[in-house]
């Protein structure tokens, strides 16, 4: 990843887009490639520091990031603090990210799955159009991130969750919470159809 990186937003820094690499197999797809994560707003900041640097930064963040939705989660779903504090150290230090965290790709698509079932949860419990539109951006950021078979399974675990939600759900609420977690997948859709086109 570091000379796809290099490459990609070094020419990104200066604006400009790179479609082709022409550096691998007598030159290749380069922004088709999902894992290149050119679209992905985090990774822009290799645009601006050091490439060794920035894998670090990015890598703390999304860890973070991961450990903050999950803290919010389990609360929202009744954990104590205690609780809830252990699960946010468990999920972003558990083993498939300790295993994967020099496969970018892979942590950054996954580590929106307890901010995707937050934000689920959210719109089961009083359905409005904000949490709709956040879900929408963790859908596309776990598919901009560039590995699309974990932001196939993230979106699976958010689907899942999402239908089951919306059963469980007040009554009077089911098809509002249905009608916002289908505009959820679309618009999360719209925004990373780019990078999937």
């Amino acid at each position: 990843f570091y000379p796809w990186r290099a490459f990609g937003f070094r020419w990104f820094a200066r604006a400009v887009l790179s479609l082709w690499n022409p550096h691998q197999f007598c030159g290749t797809p380069f922004l088709a490639n999902g894992q290149s994560a050119l679209l992905y707003p985090p990774n822009w900041l290799f645009a601006v520091i050091p490439t060794e640097h920035a894998f670090a930064w990015l890598a703390a963040l999304h860890l973070a990031f991961a450990a903050v939705f999950t803290f919010l989660l389990l609360r929202l779903l009744g954990c104590t603090r205690c609780g809830a504090s252990v699960g946010a150290v468990a999920f972003p230090l558990n083993g498939f990210f300790a295993l994967w965290i020099h496969l970018p790709t892979a942590v950054q698509s996954a580590c929106w799955l307890p901010f995707l079932c937050y934000a689920a949860e959210r719109l089961r419990t009083g359905p409005h159009l904000r949490w709709a539109a956040l879900a929408a951006l963790g859908v596309a950021g776990g598919v901009l991130a560039g590995h699309l078979q974990i932001a196939f399974y993230v979106l699976a675990v958010f689907l899942v969750w999402s239908l089951v939600g919306a059963c469980c759900a007040p009554a009077p609420w089911r098809w509002k919470v249905l009608g916002y977690f289908a505009a959820t997948l679309a618009l999360g859709g719209l925004v990373c159809a780019a990078q999937l086109l």
